[in-house]
């Protein structure tokens, strides 16, 4: 199923913990030539940066007619709130939407402990217990419509995943030009629900 497009720029937050394939994903769509990778194992010149870090390379991405893809955990609405509050920030907004990748943690656990050369140096069973903490941590939610997602999609298989990924590598490129607030306000931004139908893909 493909989302109906507004023409603005798309930004798709990934929620998952380590191991689940939200790089691989992402490398994947960066392949179209369409969208831009904030990953923040890789944002400061192939090494590990800190969120603003990624919240600036999104937004220079948008920016430049591309769409973006956030490569975070995002496991909790804190993690995603300065991605959902970029997408809001522009002029016209952004396309907001969110692939959930809902997996056992075991599945997760296991593809990380098989990791080599990993960027962030998750890998081996250090990272079992990385996986193990992730999924452990309190303040962790599944994306909801009330954050403002158009779409979110829920990858509970393997092939939720490969269809999540082939609807966007078929986005076709951004036609609409963005914005931002030239000294755009430092205190929290209420995001507010869309009014555009949120589709939940189980």
């Amino acid at each position: 199923m493909t989302p109906a497009s507004t023409g603005a720029p798309v930004v798709l937050v990934l929620v998952g913990p380590s191991g689940s394939g939200k790089s691989t994903f992402s490398e994947r769509l960066r392949a179209t030539g369409r969208w831009t990778v904030s990953n923040q194992d890789t944002v400061r010149d192939g090494r590990r940066g800190t969120r603003r870090q990624c919240v600036s390379v999104a937004k220079r991405g948008v920016c430049e007619g591309k769409h973006v893809v956030i490569d975070r955990c995002g496991l909790s609405r804190e993690q995603r709130e300065d991605f959902v509050a970029l997408a809001k920030a522009s002029t016209p907004p952004c396309d907001l939407h969110c692939v959930w990748f809902n997996q056992p943690t075991t599945t997760y656990q296991e593809r990380a402990r098989a990791r080599r050369n990993h960027p962030g140096g998750v890998e081996g069973d250090g990272a079992v217990r990385v996986v193990q903490m992730q999924m452990r941590r309190k303040d962790n939610a599944p994306p909801t419509k009330e954050e403002g997602f158009r779409t979110i999609r829920r990858c509970r298989f393997q092939d939720d995943v490969d269809a999540a990924l082939g609807t966007y590598r078929m986005i076709p490129p951004s036609t609409v030009a963005v914005e931002f607030p030239k000294h755009p306000r430092t205190s929290a931004t209420k995001v507010e629900s869309s009014s555009n139908a949120v589709i939940v893909i189980d």
